[in-house]
């Protein structure tokens, strides 16, 4: 097996911009919600397991109106469910 930089470790010392968060699956927003609340990045691979530092900032966008105009449901877990986004109000 091989281990390749991903986003945020591409992002270090700098800012990860996410665009369609929506359509991230639960387990990549349960990773990126580690990565912004412990700065913290979890490895787990067969002969390795570690935890990296995250040095980097991640701004995230996702859209709540589908094109059609029908309100689309905001994912479990978002910053707009928890008061999040109240600081940007």
């Amino acid at each position: 097996w091989a281990l390749e930089a991903g986003a945020l470790a591409l992002a270090d010392g700098g800012i990860c911009c996410i665009d369609e968060f929506s359509h991230a699956a639960a387990e990549e927003r349960a990773i990126l919600h580690e990565a912004m609340e412990q700065q913290t990045i979890s490895i787990a691979k067969p002969g390795l397991v570690c935890q990296l530092r995250s040095r980097c900032s991640i701004i995230a966008a996702q859209n709540l109106v589908h094109r059609a105009g029908l309100q689309a449901p905001v994912p479990a877990g978002s910053c707009a469910n928890d008061g999040g986004l109240a600081a940007f109000t």
